[in-house]
């Protein structure tokens, strides 16, 4: 709230260098993968490119916007990245020549909320009400020659790129607020204000599975570096880290088994905390579990790998 981006080193957690160029709130950040860019946007209309923050002398490139800049997203290869304002008007930008490619007037009762752009920049999505609108942008050829265009340094005669609707995502159960693509583009992660997040195939436009973990709204959803876990924040400051491929078939086979095991060690506690001695006494039976309950099936499997360990000490991550 006091304008100001401050850039922190990861090794020390010291702030290493602050940004000044906001004349109001900031109300979204996003960065390149390689960290030498930064977008940010604000209610003062403004959305800013940061450049050369790896050399420690960062220059400022301002877009203005007619309405608020509610959110700002890179594409994760850094050549293209998207704004979208209080006005509902989304717009992608070539970053090399730094000029406006695409723009769309997005209809609809609500305002736009949370933006995602595919890895590639070739599809954008935003948030509106219970749905999630993705559209395309085209190739990254065409997306330059566009630009080009726009700005008069290149004739006339190009291809214009693909700019329709690429897909509606939703039904969701409550107002979407924040998404994200996975590193490859197969799959589209959203949150809504309820904390509950999704899963989508972006080929089909098909809902995959749904986790729940948070309680309150997800302000953030982001990949780790090699695209296997999504981190999500809520709101309360709650942080959960998915370890899953986000295949839906494997995802709930992992769930099921992990809450197996969470129940199979509050038994081998009760029991002692030794997991081969807990596995001797449900072997024959025991009071309110059957040989074949999952419970003593994953006790005595665990009995058997652990050689001799003496706890249970957590569950399975089959990913």
């Amino acid at each position: 709230r006091d304008r100001v981006i401050r850039l922190f080193d990861l090794a020390t957690g010291e702030v290493s260098g602050e940004l000044v160029g906001h004349e109001a709130e900031i109300l979204s950040l996003s960065s390149d993968e390689e960290g030498a860019y930064l977008l940010s946007g604000g209610r003062d209309r403004l959305a800013i490119l940061w450049s050369d923050l790896d050399k420690g002398s960062p220059e400022p490139w301002v877009m203005e916007h007619e309405r608020a800049v509610t959110g700002v997203s890179f594409a994760s290869d850094g050549a293209a990245f998207a704004t979208v304002d209080a006005g509902n008007t989304l717009r992608v930008w070539d970053a090399a020549s730094k000029v406006q490619a695409l723009e769309w007037q997005v209809a609809g009762l609500g305002e736009l909320k949370g933006l995602a752009v595919s890895s590639d920049g070739t599809l954008v999505a935003a948030g509106l009400k219970l749905s999630v609108r993705v559209y395309e942008t085209g190739t990254q050829d065409r997306l330059r020659s566009t630009s080009l265009q726009r700005a008069g340094l290149s004739e006339a005669g190009v291809a214009d790129v693909t700019d329709e609707l690429f897909a509606v995502f939703g039904p969701h159960d409550a107002e979407v607020c924040s998404m994200v693509f996975s590193s490859d583009g197969r799959r589209l992660i959203t949150g809504d204000v309820n904390g509950k997040i999704y899963v989508w195939d972006v080929s089909g436009a098909e809902s995959l599975i749904e986790l729940d973990g948070h309680a309150a709204e997800i302000v953030s959803l982001s990949f780790s570096e090699e695209g296997r876990t999504l981190l999500s924040a809520d709101i309360n400051g709650e942080v959960l880290a998915w370890r899953s491929e986000f295949d839906g078939d494997r995802y709930r086979r992992w769930r099921k088994r992990e809450r197996v095991s969470l129940r199979a060690k509050r038994v081998v506690d009760y029991l002692g905390g030794d997991i081969v001695q807990a596995a001797e006494l449900l072997k024959p039976g025991y009071p309110g579990l059957s040989p074949s309950d999952p419970v003593v099936e994953f006790i005595l499997e665990e009995a058997t790998r652990s050689s001799g360990k003496k706890a249970l000490k957590g569950p399975l991550d089959e990913s």
